[in-house]
């Protein structure tokens, strides 16, 4: 979540606002993230598998485009509404959290993953 305010501290630093204002905005949008994929993702992932009888591709594919367009836009809105920012820069600023999201994911989680799981062992 610190990368997501680093983000949103850089999009819109001329604005007056705390670093721990971003924060707050960049804790309820990860917030929306988590349960979106813990609450909707998983439980239509098991629904697929029960109803069809395995894993399908298909399915896969177009849950993730729903997913990402889902926080993508939800983004956009929350980012407009909290910076007061056209809708341009609101998209633009969305695309980028979820890149650092992602690359955040790649690079430090599985980084920190490899760490705890060398010490473990």
């Amino acid at each position: 979540m610190p990368f997501l305010a680093l983000v949103l501290a850089t999009a819109f630093r001329r604005r007056p606002l705390y670093f721990a204002e971003h924060l707050i905005v960049a804790l309820h949008l990860f917030t929306f993230y988590v349960l979106l994929i813990q609450l909707v993702v998983g439980p239509l992932g098991y629904l697929e598998r029960a109803v069809s009888g395995g894993w399908s591709a298909a399915f896969d594919t177009v849950w993730r485009t729903v997913v990402l367009t889902l926080m993508l836009a939800y983004s956009a809105v929350a980012i407009r509404r909290v910076y007061a920012t056209p809708w341009w820069r609101a998209g633009l600023t969305a695309a980028a959290l979820l890149v650092v999201l992602l690359a955040a994911n790649f690079v430090v989680y599985r980084a920190v993953q490899f760490v705890v799981v060398f010490a473990i062992t």
